[in-house]
């Protein structure tokens, strides 16, 4: 059967895009080049607000204000239909060595709790309510749940271009063969300048890969218990003791190979802010390629040329916060054209593009 409508790119933002999506009866192909959610979507700590949100502008900032309590509604909605915890967790943020007026009085207007805590003649900012969760069970429990609802998952498939009629989307040219559908939802994150290359080079939104690299200790449940940052670096704790050390941020292309200096630096940054992980050892090292876009700004909205095309892409470090707020609002691009959406949701339909 013809579909409704192909995503292409099957990460956070793709997966949550088709479930939404299909919830409104919208009959979906999802195509991904590799398996599911195992590009930056699989890598990512899953911190559920931009590091530092004061530093951010309004958009950003509207795109993951619900995002904690979006993810915890879905912690609730699919555990019982998949049986997978996707570990929402509302652990805390302490920000070490900074705690000043200005962010006082933002934390103030904006009505996000906080607490300051003096330790050896420094004082540090804590967050209480910031929530994190695990991306790899958020990725296995949206798959299992599209699974269940007849969403056809297409893997290990390169989509090589989109044929039109005229400015309308007719076909979508892949590695298996052609697929006949008149709207594609394009969720490829930091590949989707390869869309303009394959495709008559049609205008996109400037994208940039931008590799992550991250390290994980395994520890003992309850050393740590709180999300720390200082100075760029994080350390992410999971209920099972594993701890989440990140993240670089470096501008090498398509280039996923960990190195020996990231790791060190990584190492050193975990062992200044909490000595006792010297006591255990890294585990495990990886990369993954971030959608760079100008301000972290994302594109959200129909194509400006192309009938059909619809393009959800470029949210740089806070995919996994964004992911609920842009999937709500390309549905409402796909179901009634942006009719239902603020004046704030449709402006990212314009953003960014080159």
């Amino acid at each position: 059967m013809k579909p409704d409508l192909v995503i292409v790119g099957g990460g956070i933002i793709g997966l949550y895009s088709a479930y939404l999506l299909t919830q409104r009866g919208i009959n979906i192909t999802l195509i991904d080049r590799s398996d599911f959610g195992q590009e930056s979507s699989w890598a990512a700590g899953g911190i559920l607000t931009p590091l530092l949100p004061w530093n951010y502008n309004k958009e950003v900032l509207s795109l993951t204000a619900t995002s904690s309590e979006d993810y915890y509604n879905l912690s609730k909605h699919l555990f019982p239909l998949t049986n997978i915890d996707i570990e929402y967790w509302k652990c805390g943020l302490t920000v070490l060595d900074n705690c000043n007026d200005t962010i006082k009085r933002w934390c103030n207007s904006h009505k996000l709790a906080y607490q300051r805590i003096s330790s050896l003649h420094k004082t540090h900012f804590h967050l209480p309510d910031i929530a994190q969760v695990r991306m790899p069970n958020v990725i296995k429990a949206l798959i299992k749940y599209l699974q269940q609802n007849n969403v056809t998952l297409i893997n290990n498939t390169s989509v090589h271009s989109c044929q039109f009629a005229g400015q309308q989307v007719t076909t979508i040219n892949t590695s298996i063969g052609d697929i006949q559908t008149n709207s594609v939802l394009w969720a490829s994150g930091a590949w989707l300048p390869r869309l303009a290359n394959s495709t008559n080079f049609i205008r996109t939104p400037l994208i940039t890969p931008i590799q992550g690299q991250i390290i994980a200790i395994q520890t003992v449940p309850g050393l740590l218990n709180h999300i720390i940052y200082k100075d760029g670096h994080y350390l992410i704790p999971r209920k099972d003791g594993l701890i989440i050390a990140g993240s670089t941020l470096e501008d090498v292309g398509y280039n996923k190979h960990i190195t020996d200096s990231a790791r060190n630096i990584l190492w050193q940054n975990s062992l200044s802010m909490l000595p006792e992980l010297n006591d255990y050892e890294i585990t495990h090292q990886w990369a993954g390629l971030r959608p760079g876009s100008p301000a972290n700004i994302p594109t959200i909205g129909p194509h400006p040329d192309i009938k059909g095309l619809y393009l959800n892409c470029g949210h740089f470090r806070y995919g996994v916060a964004m992911a609920p707020k842009s999937a709500y609002i390309i549905s409402g691009w796909i179901l009634d054209n942006g009719d239902s959406l603020s004046t704030q949701d449709r402006s990212y339909a314009s953003s960014n593009f080159t």
